[in-house]
């Protein structure tokens, strides 16, 4: 499965889409027309994965046969979740299903994300200054 790494914290992924998602706090589940956000959670309260789905219906019908049989849908999803290795300053994993969408998902993050600081889990210039 494709993945992306981010500096972004999960917690921070989570207020962004909560807030996305009417501005109340801890949803499991947000479902609007063209989109479903689902919020899994350990048994402390933290969030542990979030799901992004896309599933938009256009109004552009596709061929099948000899008749217009169905409307397209436009249908794109990935999953955020804690990264556990320590091996990169990335704190989260951006798991999706097609390596065709990793653009896509690419630039609809940095818009999520735009007015958040990313805390990454560590710097270079830190773990050098601490090694010195």
């Amino acid at each position: 499965m494709p993945t992306l790494r981010s500096q972004f914290r999960i917690e921070q992924f989570e207020e962004v889409l909560q807030k996305l998602a009417h501005e109340i706090p801890r949803f499991t589940q947000v479902r609007t027309e063209d989109m479903t956000l689902n919020f899994c959670y350990t048994e402390d309260g933290r969030p542990r994965k979030i799901s992004v789905q896309f599933h938009k219906t256009t109004d552009e019908k596709e061929w099948e046969g000899t008749e217009w049989e169905r409307y397209k849908v436009d249908y794109w999803s990935f999953s955020i979740e804690p990264k556990k290795y320590m091996d990169s300053p990335h704190i989260t994993k951006i798991t999706f299903i097609y390596e065709g969408e990793k653009e896509k998902i690419e630039k609809y993050i940095q818009k999520l994300m735009a007015q958040v600081k990313p805390v990454p889990r560590f710097s270079l210039a830190n773990l050098k200054n601490h090694h010195s």
